[in-house]
This record gives C-alpha cells, structure tokens and sequence, in this order.
C-alpha cells in the first residue's frame, strides 16, 4: 500500500517499539543489505542486535511504501557520521531516526532535512543535587518554584 508523501511544510511521525517477537526480528532481518546486517553482528548483546535489525527494518518498510518499492530495494547513502539518507535521485524525501530504550520514532518530510529526538525519562536523577551544584542562586529559585 502506498503512503502519501509530506507536503510541503508537513513532517510525518512514525513511531514503533524495537523489542519485537524474534519472528518478527528474524523476517524484517531479510530485507537488510549485507551491510546492515554485518553491522547486526557486531552488536555483543542480542537485544541491542535485534533492536538495530528492527529500527532499521522498520525504516526500510515505511520508506518503501513512500516511495512504492520492495523495503529490501531502499538504497541508503552514508555522511560523515554514518547517517544514512536516501541514495542520491531516488527521492526528494527525507527522514531522521531517533531511539531510545526500546522506543524507535521516525520524521519524514519532503526536499528539507529533518531532525527527531527521542530520550527516556528518568525518575531516579537528583536533581536537587545537581541544579544545586551547577545552576546559579536565581536559577535554582526558578526550578524550585515548579510545581513537582
């Protein structure tokens, strides 16, 4: 099934959880690159492999249906940083990724990058100690006065 692309001006948000049945991990790890699934292997510890082969096999299926085309066809390019974006003319859309835990979510958008970010909430930080310790009088005074 197709997906319509953005537009213009419109961001598309996927998001998806990475701990998946090792069914599901087993089928979306087909349609990797010998690449991907390389890099796959070099995870020591199997949640985090499994993760990455989720994430990035999720990815190839939502940019598939974008742009009509088998997920395993999506031909990614690399920056500096080992960012993948689309292979040069396959498409003028454009994603970012972010994950954290066991929590993936995609933007999408069309001929503009795109940033998305995602972080865990942690309850057991002190942050007292912290604000107290590196945070002037008057800021420290403003985050107090927060409700809890």
């Amino acid at each position: 099934m197709k997906l319509k692309k953005p537009r213009k001006n419109e961001v598309h948000l996927w998001k998806a959880n990475l701990d998946q049945p090792s069914a599901r991990v087993d089928n979306l790890l087909r349609i990797l690159s010998r690449e991907e699934r390389e890099r796959a292997d070099r995870f020591h510890l199997e949640r985090d492999r499994n993760r990455f082969v989720v994430g990035r096999g999720l990815l190839r299926k939502i940019l598939g249906r974008y742009l009509v085309i088998d997920a395993a066809a999506v031909r990614f390019e690399y920056n500096a940083t080992e960012k993948p974006f689309l292979a040069s003319g396959s498409s003028d859309l454009r994603f970012n990724l972010s994950h954290s835990q066991g929590l993936v979510v995609y933007a999408l958008a069309l001929g503009r990058d795109v940033g998305v970010d995602v972080e865990r909430v942690r309850s057991d930080i002190d942050w007292e100690g912290i604000s107290g310790r590196y945070f002037s009088a008057s800021e420290n005074k403003a985050l107090r006065s927060f409700p809890e």
